[in-house]
């Protein structure tokens, strides 16, 4: 009788460390996932190509109202 307890037992243990294995699992997978998508942000937000974007953006600030809504109607008109 002792046997069949210590099976039932057992089977339900082997399911927790079958889980807790998985789930180890997916945290290095998803920890690796997101450092690389971490990099790529870094990457894109350096690189050269973006530089123009990015100066036009920090001068916001320092505009007048004024200037930001003629220049906002001046892109609306040359895009559409």
């Amino acid at each position: 009788m002792p046997i069949c307890k210590g099976w039932g037992r057992r089977s339900r243990l082997v399911g927790k460390y079958v889980m807790m294995d998985f789930l180890i699992k997916f945290q290095s997978v998803w920890t690796v996932i997101v450092f690389i998508l971490f990099v790529g942000i870094v990457i894109w937000a350096w690189s050269g190509k973006n530089k123009a974007a990015f100066d036009e953006a920090s001068r916001i600030p320092l505009e007048d109202d004024e200037d930001v809504v003629v220049a906002t109607k001046k892109k609306e008109n040359s895009n559409g």
